[in-house]
């Protein structure tokens, strides 16, 4: 079978081959990127896409692994060693890890398992042809420094002078190029002073010069001519002359002016050959130095963009890693969000009543271990997003102040200066000043470590603001960070301490505090030339935030509300009835939503405490039920859960834009969300 070319061929529009034994997978392939506008060739095995490649150029080919004759990889070697800056693309439905890392190591621009998205092949395709457009422009970067010994500009024109001398055996040359109003002058000469070269300038058809650049023909000059310059100087009688245009491509570049003047014999038609031979050279020398040039400053844009692009697909991907791990830790923390809720509602309750005193010291020690737990899940969450935060208007530069201050005595102790450089009047931020003390705490820390064995240890704490941003950076003069970690500090887990000092979360968890509130962190440092983190944060307006309430208040003149309860935790369960009857409420129990919809007919109720993870007809299936039966129970409403990262959770909770009591809870939080609750919603 022959292979086919299907699309219409445009000017700057790339040509893609489609090596597949599928025919499907070819059609599907060749019709899409047709439709982008690229002319797409396709061919039905290895043998038949070595072929073509070998007779046409491709900026890009999609090639399948396992076909019969020639793999897959086999094609990759052979276009990469036929065009190397061609982008080769390897699909395929039966993928490993071995064959992936082989791929990429032959130059495979990627690897993608089948079945795949069409959008994916669209990106794909504008990001290879971006890449292979780079390689080609640096390709030609380089054999323009080739060229002449790798010379610029400047040594170059200078090199063609010295040469040009040497070729024909001159006494004196300059090249003539134009400016930007298409006027001839002297880019360089041997014989002619300066003077001369910076006021010399010559109109196209003005002169021999002026009629040979535009007659684009070379002529050789006789005998006894002299040069007569702009300022009336005569110069000494030159022998003879050859004036040669210089052309690249059909275009005009200028001039060579080669004379000879104690040389007595003249220029011969030979010597013309020569020239013309020579000139040819020099005019691509001439026209690729001006494309290093272009050239240079295109690789810096595209070195800035590709910067740009690394930046943003590290962000990326970090945010991408924290949400892995966010998703895994809500699901663990869910796990322990019960049982330790029914802990600390216990050991609270108990503590309010009367015991003996050693009773009650072993409460409030049980009751404050539980408490640490309830912390440890909140700073795990702070992965998945799913804490929640009591955003205030906040200043920086009291946050940062009151961090070193409550440092103060650590950082005496290690001989560290604490510098400060606070910009007044500094915007306020909307945050969480409890969480970003906690992260600046976390960062002072690792400055701290990393200043340890230092001789010179200084701390900086700088604020300023821009563009509506507000930022806050932490300079230590510590061991700094290699290059290689750079990238890794943010990454949950990553730790350069031995097992057993550090699992590597305070930085990732920074990072997640931080862009939960809108803001980036970034890091600059220099192994054994200290580190900088920085902190970027938007001018923000707070949150709205409910009233507190204090337990033992008044229900607000409604001691007898009917709250009907949907937990599966027994002990959950328990803790809700002794707690809610002793504040007054008039409690019903169900252990799951299919007994919460029984329960329903034994209503009404005030308020429905609702758990959302649950065996069999859950949260979401009682919501369901609401919903379709008996829509204005919905209003009555409280979530009391621990999972709001499961997407059936999270999207009741916003469909209904009910209230949420995130689990663990403390039992003034419980009653002040209850409060809260009868406050907004009028009584039955």
């Amino acid at each position: 079978m022959s292979g086919k070319e299907t699309g219409t061929s445009a000017p700057g529009r790339a040509t893609i081959l489609v090596i597949d034994d599928e025919a499907v997978v070819r059609e599907l392939l060749v019709g899409f990127l047709t439709s982008l506008g690229y002319t797409v060739h396709e061919a039905a095995n290895g043998e038949e896409g070595v072929r073509m490649a070998t007779e046409h150029r491709y900026d890009m080919v999609f090639t399948d692994v396992k076909m019969p004759g020639i793999t897959g990889v086999q094609v990759l070697e052979r276009v990469k060693a036929i065009e190397p800056t061609t982008q080769v693309v390897v699909l395929t439905g039966y993928g490993s890890v071995e064959s992936a890392v082989e791929c990429m190591k032959l130059g495979a621009f990627d690897y993608l398992g089948k079945p795949f998205h069409l959008e994916e092949i669209e990106i794909l395709v504008k990001r290879a042809l971006e890449r292979g457009e780079l390689q080609a422009l640096v390709a030609l970067y380089k054999l323009s420094q080739s060229v002449f010994s790798a010379m610029h500009f400047e040594d170059l024109l200078r090199q063609i002078i010295a040469l040009t001398v040497q070729v024909l055996h001159a006494d004196e040359a300059s090249i003539m190029l134009f400016d930007k109003q298409k006027r001839l002058y002297i880019a360089a000469s041997k014989g002619l002073d300066d003077t001369i070269m910076r006021t010399t300038r010559v109109e196209l058809c003005e002169s021999v010069a002026g009629r040979v650049a535009a007659e684009g023909k070379p002529v050789i000059l006789g005998e006894e001519m002299s040069a007569q310059y702009p300022d009336g100087d005569r110069r000494s009688v030159i022998t003879s002359s050859i004036v040669h245009p210089i052309i690249a491509k059909n275009k005009a570049l200028g001039i060579l002016n080669v004379n000879r003047i104690a040389m007595q014999e003249a220029f011969t038609n030979g010597d013309l050959e020569k020239a013309t031979i020579f000139v040819s050279h020099i005019a691509q020398a001439i026209e690729n130095a001006k494309l290093v040039n272009e050239l240079e400053e295109k690789v810096k844009e595209l070195n800035r963009a590709y910067e740009q692009l690394e930046f943003k697909q590290r962000q990326v991907i970090q945010a991408e890693k924290l949400a892995a791990v966010g998703q895994l830790v809500a699901g663990v923390a869910h796990e322990l969000n019960n049982p330790l809720t029914a802990v600390m509602g216990f050991s609270e309750f108990l503590l309010m009543a009367e015991c003996p005193p050693e009773v009650k010291a072993t409460l409030s020690k049980v009751h404050g271990a539980a408490n640490r737990c309830r912390r440890i899940i909140q700073h795990l969450l702070s992965f998945s997003g799913e804490q929640e935060s009591r955003r205030r208007p906040a200043d920086l530069n009291e946050l940062a102040a009151d961090v070193l201050e409550f440092s103060g005595r650590a950082l005496s102790d290690k001989g560290i200066e604490v510098v400060t450089d606070y910009e007044q009047e500094l915007p306020l931020v909307s945050v969480d000043a409890d969480r970003m003390k906690q992260v600046l705490l976390g960062m002072v820390n690792n400055a701290v470590e990393a200043m340890e064995d230092r001789p010179e240890r200084t701390l900086t704490a700088r604020t300023w603001s821009e563009d509506e941003k507000v930022f806050l950076s932490l300079a230590d003069t510590g061991v700094g960070i290699p290059e290689a970690n750079l990238t890794k500090v943010f990454d949950p887990f990553f730790t350069t301490h031995e097992i057993g000092q550090g699992v590597g979360l305070g930085l990732s968890t920074c990072y997640a505090v931080v862009q939960k509130f809108g803001g980036t962190v970034s890091v600059e440092s220099e192994a054994g030339a200290g580190t900088t983190f920085t902190i970027e944060l938007p001018v923000g307006e707070p949150e709205e935030v409910a009233t507190e309430y204090v337990p033992g208040q008044p229900a607000h003149g409604r001691p007898h509300w009917r709250v009907l309860v949907v937990e599966d935790e027994e002990d959950l369960r328990a803790m809700y009835e002794v707690v809610l009857r002793r504040e007054g409420y008039e409690l019903v129990l169900a252990a799951n939503g299919a007994e919460a919809i029984e329960a329903l007919a034994h209503g009404p109720y005030d308020i429905i405490l609702l758990d959302m993870k649950m065996p069999g007809t859950d949260g979401a299936d009682f919501c369901t039920h609401l919903e379709a039966n008996c829509p204005e129970e919905m209003r009555k409403v409280l979530f009391a859960t621990g999972d709001t990262v499961s997407e059936r959770t999270r999207w009741w909770i916003e469909h209904t834009g009910r209230p949420v009591l995130n689990k663990p809870f403390q039992i003034e939080e419980l009653i002040g969300a209850l409060r809260a609750f009868e406050k907004a919603e009028t009584p039955r």
